[in-house]
């Protein structure tokens, strides 16, 4: 199984070979293109003054190492704080 996973928007040109002793060698040239993301529906928070609330996020990390994300609301804007472990 190939699997092509991009992290930005662009194209790419390959090679795939596959290889086996009965059968010989078998190569492929790959013109990949990655599209934009689409966009995540919004998450929305709604607490009154002096409450406070959590909700659960989900993200899909595809680097190699672990990453703890975070959210803290400055002058009403959501800003996410990323740190790498």
């Amino acid at each position: 199984m190939f699997e092509y996973l991009p992290l930005k928007a662009g194209e790419l040109t390959g090679r795939l070979s596959f290889s086996s002793s009965e059968l010989g060698v078998y190569q492929y040239d790959l013109n990949l293109t990655a599209t934009p993301a689409g966009t995540e529906a919004p998450v929305h928070f709604r607490a009154g003054l002096g409450t406070s609330q959590s909700q659960t996020c989900r993200f899909v990390n595809f680097a190699k190492s672990k990453v703890e994300y975070s959210c803290k609301v400055i002058q009403a804007a959501c800003n996410v704080v990323t740190r790498s472990k």
